[in-house]
């Protein structure tokens, strides 16, 4: 029987470069589950974006209720702000 080989779109690297190089370093001081909400944050702004910050588009483009999208949108905020506070603290360290 022959094994299959574990294939990654090259899309797929480019998210887990990108999680691995921008997000690892704030997400680390976090714990996984805070690490976890940020990278769902990150995808959400995206489609955020995407949507032209059309809540229902969004959630059609992430394939979830727009209901969820809302509530999850709501803890981004407040963690977006958590590690705002951490990476400013983090800058000022850094200039001393």
């Amino acid at each position: 029987m022959k094994k299959k080989r574990n294939v990654r779109k090259k899309s797929d690297q480019m998210i887990i470069d990108s999680v691995q190089n921008e997000l690892y370093p704030y997400a680390r001081s976090l714990g996984l589950k805070q690490a976890v909400r940020l990278f769902e944050a990150a995808i959400i702004a995206s489609s955020l974006k995407e949507s032209d910050g059309n809540l229902s588009e969004a959630a059609r483009i992430l394939d979830v209720p727009s209901t969820t999208l809302q509530s999850k949108r709501d803890v981004m905020d407040s963690l977006i702000a958590k590690v705002s506070k951490k990476i400013k603290k983090a800058s000022l360290v850094d200039a001393d």
